[in-house]
């Protein structure tokens, strides 16, 4: 995760790694594999990412993406919902 001239925010994020820049007043909640760089940064917060996950709600819009390449109507051609039977879960066990 990239993430430039960021300020006044609360961030939750998994990833591999978390590159910080420019940034100020940030409380981040990090669940990450290799690093954390900051640089250029200040009052920084670290926290580690805990969350409690029950069910998705239907209303949610990871299945309404705004694809600004695609303004016409109906179906966009560049991205698809996966088939409920495809979806994984990810189990989470600690090492």
């Amino acid at each position: 995760m990239l993430m430039y001239d960021c300020a006044r925010s609360k961030i939750f994020a998994t990833a591999q790694q978390i590159r910080i820049h420019n940034s100020y007043d940030l409380r981040i909640h990090a669940g990450v594999r290799a690093a954390v760089i900051i640089e250029s940064c200040a009052n920084i917060s670290m926290a580690p990412y805990r969350y409690s996950y029950v069910e998705v709600p239907d209303g949610n819009a990871w299945m309404r993406p705004n694809d600004f390449d695609w303004l016409a109507e109906g179906q966009s051609p560049n991205w698809m919902v996966v088939p409920e039977s495809e979806w994984e879960t990810c189990i989470i066990r600690d090492s």
